[in-house]
């Protein structure tokens, strides 16, 4: 003894699967039973021991479920001695507790039950676990116990893991049998059994429904006038030895018997009987059970059959369903009908009068059944005998047996065997009629597998899962559900399903468990409201089905609850969306019409039916009567890759003009978009027109009120101008200083009111194409020097110097009032945005084209990316205060660009906030032979990605010239020097996005194609605008050269010469 105080027992390594076995057994806390209490006792009398136990270790205790000499139920785990037995395989045995450091504080040892000896023999179960052990207890010490007693006591061990493991297979196998009853209960066939009294035990439904009542304590001799039971004739009665169950309880197979039923209240009813007495694997009589079918139909329909042989023939040939095979007393197959072809494979033909049924009998089963005929009888049994021996000693004989296919399939069948006889009652051949229940026998494994699995599944199901009882009560719930409601298990079993249902919903649930009870309906699903535990309502669909016991007596129910609150939600917000949408629909002032992908309309709102004229019926019909056009655009829509527009719904925009019968034509404003589903595929069109007659009508008179307003203006500001001058140059006498300081103001204003009315005027001649341009051959040089004096006073008051840079340029092919007005108007921009003390650079060159460039740069704010996608209209100004500010109209860069693009030109600009701004423009110069060209389109492409530059040059390089700019500065000076037939952009650059570069560009030049090459996200605004959208990660040489080369060809029919 060393004087340590007793310690629990370690958990065993195994102890988390040890206790998933214990509690497979389902036998904890289950009430004492003899079959363990007499091994108990054995034990004890084998051992010498006053005390006995069957311990079963669980987690947390030893529960004994037999005790000898032991009035105790269950002790701590803590103290047991069994939780030390369970780590080995032997027994464990102590002869002294007291001297044995375990143990020999232990409080079983020090108290009671006082225990001085112990010998434990571990439980093994089937699974190698320990579910606990078989122990003697003495309060005495003892000796070890000798050989035999070890011995005695491990099989004694075994013994009682074999009962406990039985005991548990009995309590599945009686949930088994209340499945099966259930499914014997939804028969459509009769079913009735004995027992081994032959007293009535099992009477199903359809059986019930026949006789309308079930009276199992009806002795047999009783049956026949209780139940109408007739002979086939229907009007003799059936003898009691003769009533099928009767003759199946006696041991006859009873097969195929007919008989006749006349209950009470209902017509006759001609049933046909198949039986057999049931026996337990030792041949122990357990009783008999007969299924009927209600033939009455069939025989009514072939009263006839048993007329001629030749009508026999033909409901032989056609039971398709059942092989019928006749053989000779000799076992030569004489009838072989087409069931048995189906079934077998072999033509009739093939085997009749030539093979018996050995053909096709799985040989080993043939061996088998002779042996045991041979054994049962005492007489040899061979070959054919053993399928017919039964039936010529006149018992017909069903069993199931293998069948093998021609093609060497395995199908099982039930087969009947009867004998034949002629009219002297001699046998003279044999009938089968097999029929393949190899589907049935692979239904009735999987739906044992469904039961064993239920439990599993039960647990882990994705769904709320719940046994309620028939009063409501919550009896299991599985995890799942408990997550849904927010509950623990223990707070939901402690209520019901009526304190959880919202009160609306609760009497059509009852409603439907009233229906389901009383048999009205097998199973119901139905949507309610619950209320969760924190008081939110959980919208759910609720499914019920109702489980019975063996004798159909409701027992609980099984609900699945799913979740369908964010369904239920969606479908909400839907149809508000929906109603929200068609009031919109109907609303809108323009046309808008919804077309399938062959452009047949969908739908449409009264402002389409109106416009387009179109009939009530319109819906389904074609637009392409009243828009030609439209299949057109269509089909260059849908040529296009997804991936041109990304993920943009607008495809295009344009104008055309409607002509209908006995109307003036209309013009139209039109926009496409694409409706596209879930994933992509192509669902349709919308199609929305906006009349532009009153909007033209509008423009129309807007612009004659400007020319008339602007003419009527200009006389009488010329005379204002010219006296306002006249008075501060001292005409009039000598002016006061600060009379002349306002009188240098009001000229002032003047100028810009004068200034503004000649913008005005050449905005509507150019738009109207009515501006008279004089084209000379000029120099250059002298035109720019001339502008430059001429804006001298202009920049003076700005304190701004006008510089010259560059070289000679040579004769342009202009007009040259118009070149000094864009001069003038690129140069007084220019100072109005420079900083005091400043520069402005008129700077001229000669670019690779031979065309004269010259650009005016000033080193003021630049120009707010913002702004730069309006910056040539009419108008626009970067901020609303510039017109005061600097004294601007906001029109002289959109009069320029006009007068730039009316005379050959091209215009851009070049900016970054804080940096300046450098306005451009160039001219083809005049008499001098353009630079020599390779007669291929001319590509700009800005990457900075060397390897995809590479690769995208070789593509094109059979079709196009392409030039790179690995930057937005050399991007700029690229379009400066030279035109483009196309441009390939990429976004994402050293020195800035892309996106700045196309906003110059798209004001300036918008008649050059972009195509951006990126693999970034295109805004919205940029993407519907450009040529095409391709991301760069995806995408194929090929497929660059393909688009590349469809857009040149698109926007011009011959390549372009430099």
């Amino acid at each position: 003894m060393t004087g340590k105080r007793f310690q629990p027992a370690p958990l065993p390594n195994d102890e988390q699967s040890r206790l998933q076995a214990l509690d497979a057994l389902a036998i904890l806390d289950t009430a004492p039973e003899p079959q363990f209490t007499d091994l108990v006792h054995i034990a004890s009398q084998l051992c010498g021991t006053p005390i006995a136990l069957v311990s079963l270790v669980d987690s947390d205790r030893q529960w004994f479920k037999a005790t000898c000499g032991l009035d105790a139920q269950q002790t701590g785990r803590d103290e047991s001695f069994c939780a030390h037995a369970i780590h080995d395989t032997s027994i464990l045995e102590v002869c002294d507790t007291q001297e044995d450091d375990r143990f020999a504080d232990n409080p079983l040892v020090t108290g009671p039950p006082r225990i001085r000896y112990y010998a434990g023999a571990p439980l093994l179960g089937q699974s190698g676990h320990a579910y606990g052990t078989l122990c003697v207890i003495d309060t005495r010490p003892r000796n070890a116990l000798d050989r035999g007693q070890r011995e005695s006591l491990e099989r004694l061990a075994r013994l009682t893991v074999n009962r406990l493991e039985e005991w548990s297979r009995q309590q599945q196998a009686d949930v088994n049998a209340r499945t099966l009853s259930v499914l014997l209960e939804s028969m459509p066939d009769a079913t009735v059994s004995c027992d081994s009294e032959g007293n009535l035990a099992q009477f199903n439904r359809k059986a019930r429904e026949w006789h309308g009542v079930d009276p199992r304590a009806l002795p047999p001799e009783q049956w026949t006038q209780h139940f109408g039971l007739y002979e086939p004739d229907g009007e003799t009665p059936l003898a009691t030895g003769q009533i099928p169950l009767a003759r199946a309880w006696r041991g006859e197979q009873v097969r195929n018997a007919e008989i006749v039923i006349r209950s009470q209240g209902q017509p006759p009813r001609v049933v046909l009987c198949n039986g057999e007495r049931l026996e337990d694997n030792g041949g122990q009589l357990l009783g008999a059970v007969v299924t009927m079918s209600d033939i009455t139909a069939l025989r009514r329909t072939y009263s006839d059959l048993n007329e001629t042989r030749a009508y026999l023939q033909s409901v032989i040939d056609s039971s398709v369903g059942v092989a019928i095979i006749a053989t000779d007393t000799e076992g030569v197959i004489t009838l072989f009908n087409p069931g048995a072809e189906t079934l077998l494979g072999y033509s009739a033909d093939e085997l009749v009068g030539v093979h018996t049924p050995a053909i096709f009998h799985w040989a080993p089963e043939v061996e088998e059944r002779a042996a045991r005929l041979s054994e049962e009888l005492d007489v040899p049994i061979n070959g054919f005998d053993a399928f017919v021996e039964k039936a010529r000693r006149g018992t017909p004989e069903t069993l199931t047996w293998t069948y093998v296919r021609k093609n060497g399939e395995h199908r099982r069948v039930r087969l009947s065997v009867s004998a034949m006889k002629d009219e002297t009652g001699r046998i003279n051949g044999f009938l089968g009629m097999a029929v393949d229940i190899t589907e049935r026998l692979r239904a009735e494994k999987a739906a044992r597998l469904a039961t064993e699995r239920f439990s599993e599944a039960f647990n882990s199901a994705a769904l709320g899962m719940a046994l309620v009882s028939l009063k409501g009560g919550w009896l299991d719930v599985n995890e799942a559900l408990t997550n849904l409601f927010g509950y623990s298990r223990e707070e939901l079993l402690a209520t019901d399903f009526q304190s959880l249902t919202h009160p609306e919903d609760l009497d059509s649930d009852l409603a439907l468990l009233r229906d389901l009870l009383d048999g009205r309906i097998n199973r119901y699903q139905i949507k309610k409201r619950y209320y969760r535990q924190d008081g939110s309502i959980m919208h759910a669909l609720l499914s019920v089905g109702l489980v019975t016991d063996d004798k159909g007596a409701p027992l609980h129910f099984v609900s699945q609850i799913q979740d369908v609150s964010s369904e239920h939600h969606a479908v909400e917000e839907l149809e508000a969306n929906r109603r929200f949408l068609q009031k919109l629909f109907d609303s809108l002032v323009d046309a808008v019409l919804v077309l399938d992908a062959d452009t047949t309309i969908i739908s449409h709102n009264q402002a389409a039916a109106e416009l387009f004229e179109l009939p009530a019926d319109a819906v389904g019909s074609s637009l392409n009567t009243r828009l030609p056009e439209l299949t057109d655009r269509l089909t260059a829509e849908e040529a296009n890759p997804a991936e041109d527009k990304t993920h943009e719904s607008l495809l295009a925009r344009w104008d055309t003009t409607l002509t209908l019968a006995g109307k003036p034509p209309t013009p139209l404003e039109l926009s496409l978009s694409r409706v596209r589903g879930q994933y992509d595929p192509l669902h349709g069109w919308v199609l929305v027109a906006r009349d532009l007659t009153e909007s033209q009508r509008n423009e129309q008179l807007k612009n004659e009120f400007v020319s008339t307003v602007s003419h009527e203006l200009r006389t009488p500001l010329a005379s204002i101008s010219g006296s306002l001058r006249l008075i501060t140059g001292g005409a009039a006498g000598e002016v006061p200083e600060r009379m002349a300081k306002m009188l240098r103001i009001a000229e002032q204003n003047s100028h810009r009111l004068i200034q503004l009315v000649n913008d005005l005027l050449d905005l509507n001649k150019l738009a109207a194409g009515e501006m008279e341009l004089r084209f000379e051959d000029i120099e250059l040089g002298p035109a720019i020097e001339q502008a430059i004096e001429q804006m001298q006073n202009f920049a003076a008051p700005y304190e701004v110097t006008l510089n010259r840079t560059g070289s000679p340029l040579g004769q342009v092919h202009v007009d040259p009032d118009r070149l000094q007005q864009i001069l003038a108007n690129l140069i007084s921009n220019a100072c109005k945005h420079s900083p005091r003390g400043s520069e402005v650079t008129i700077h001229c060159e000669s670019n690779m084209e031979g065309s004269a460039l010259v650009s005016v740069i000033d080193q003021g704010p630049g120009i707010p990316a913002s702004f730069r996608s309006r910056i040539f209209e009419r108008f626009a100004q970067a901020d609303a205060s510039d017109s005061r500010a600097k004294g601007g109209t906001g029109l002289g860069l959109a009069v320029t660009r006009e007068l730039v693009e009316r005379m050959g030109g091209v215009i851009g600009f070049e900016s970054r906030e804080g940096e300046g701004a450098r306005f451009w423009f160039r001219f083809p110069r005049a008499k001098v032979a353009s630079i020599s060209s390779t007669g291929k389109a001319r590509i700009l492409h800005v990457e900075d990605d060397n390897d995809l530059a590479t690769v995208v040059a070789a593509q094109l390089a059979p079709w196009c010239a392409v030039e790179r700019a690995v930057s937005l500065r050399q991007a700029h000076e690229c379009l400066r020097q030279a035109s483009f037939d196309l441009i390939l952009l990429d976004l994402k650059l050293d020195d800035g996005s892309g996106i700045d570069l196309w906003e110059s560009l798209h004001r300036a030049q918008p008649e050059v194609p972009v195509v951006i090459l990126s693999g970034y996200d295109v805004p919205r605004r940029v993407a519907c605008r450009v040529a095409a959208v391709v991301n760069k990660a995806s995408v194929t040489p090929g497929e660059i050269e393909k688009r590349v080369v469809d857009l040149i060809q698109s926007t011009n029919s011959q390549p372009k010469t430099e």
